[in-house]
């Protein structure tokens, strides 16, 4: 256990339990397998001291990130110059050899060995939106936080406590256009349950996130378990959502300044109502297409072979995924992977992640539940 994780006590347990979750669990501030830190305070290269900070700091220029990404894809000095001018690629690259976050072998870039159970930035950029708030402001923050009990999977990539307001934040690292209308209902099913002052979503990019904005609110307003129409009631003007266009630290004052203020800025869901024409009963013209829909979803649907090897190319079997999240559900392909994961996961070719591995199916899908091929 890193050395920090002792000595930087504060009271996020206590202030999580004030609010009556009583059962949760979260990441290792600064010793989670699946980020990716620094490992030298000291360079191996010129005995020059490194401040423990360096990582976080570097992390949190849009550049560096970018680099990130593209080497854990392997890429070639040449693709790399199109990302990062020098001498900052320089730099950058220095600092992540040093570090053994990166090596350059036979006139590629790629990740070190030491990373090779860890495919993308996710978990780091979760990090160190939680280490942004523990250093710029001080506050109590956790990343990969669980909460038994709460619906919809429970998971919360960061929880922050600013004076009296409970933030949370979900980020995107990626292609924004890949962003599914399932992972956005997701987000603010799990902004409902956990009800904070603050609900976020940060997506690590800078080309503008109009597209975005506007699916939020679509999903909004057609939602039957938190949209206008729904029986739950909560504080919807509480969602934010903001892209990284000057950087994730400018984002994130801006999100705080602009809900302190009053401000509507980046807040999708302030003023929207249910259009009364969205409020009707179905017609009859309704059930035919949803007839329709149906059969055209029987007509394409994939085999269980197809959905598993689909499965295995979005996101492998290493690690546990919301099976909504994998499957969008947003075409009658998508539809019918969504149906043959029911069987899948009836079989045991889909494990949850509280599968003890002795219990005897048949299994049920559970929306609450991640699952991972046993391919």
């Amino acid at each position: 256990m890193d050395l920090r994780e002792k000595t930087t006590k504060d009271d996020f347990d206590l202030r999580f339990q004030r609010l009556g979750w009583q059962s949760f669990s979260y990441k290792p501030r600064y010793s989670d397998p699946q980020v990716i830190r620094q490992r030298w305070s000291i360079s191996p290269s010129t005995g020059a001291n490194i401040t423990l900070q360096a990582f976080y700091q570097d992390f949190g220029d849009n550049s560096f990130r970018k680099l990130l990404r593209a080497v854990f894809q392997t890429r070639t000095s040449q693709e790399l110059e199109r990302i990062c001018s020098r001498p900052k690629l320089d730099d950058h690259l220095t600092f992540m050899q040093e570090q053994e976050i990166a090596v350059f072998e036979e006139g590629y870039w790629r990740k070190s060995p030491k990373y090779q159970d860890i495919y993308d930035i996710g978990r780091t950029l979760e990090w160190y939106v939680a280490e942004w708030f523990r250093s710029e402001l001080k506050s109590p923050a956790r990343h990969g936080v669980h909460v038994e009990g709460m619906a919809h999977g429970g998971d919360l990539d960061v929880v922050a406590f600013v004076d009296d307001m409970r933030i949370m934040i979900e980020c995107k690292s990626g292609n924004p256009d890949k962003i599914t209308k399932t992972q956005m209902e997701l987000f603010l099913r799990r902004a409902a349950e956990f009800n904070p002052t603050i609900a976020l979503l940060l997506i690590d990019t800078e080309v503008e996130i109009s597209k975005q904005i506007e699916m939020v609110r679509q999903v909004f307003l057609k939602s039957t378990f938190i949209g206008p129409g729904s029986s739950r009631k909560w504080n919807v003007d509480c969602v934010h959502i903001s892209n990284a266009e000057k950087s994730i630290d400018r984002s994130l004052r801006e999100t705080l300044l602009s809900h302190n203020s009053g401000k509507n800025d980046n807040r999708p869901l302030v003023g929207l109502s249910l259009p009364p024409a969205q409020s009707r009963q179905k017609t009859a013209a309704d059930h035919i297409k949803d007839l329709q829909l149906r059969v055209e979803i029987q007509r394409n649907r994939p085999s269980q072979a197809e959905t598993m090897a689909t499965w295995m190319e979005r996101v492998g079997d290493s690690d546990y995924h919301y099976i909504q999240e994998v499957f969008s559900g947003e075409s009658p392909i998508e539809k019918g992977h969504l149906v043959n994961c029911r069987l899948l996961v009836r079989q045991g070719k889909l494990r949850a992640e509280d599968d003890d591995g002795v219990t005897l199916g048949p299994f049920y899908w559970d929306e609450k539940k991640r699952y991972c091929a046993t391919v």
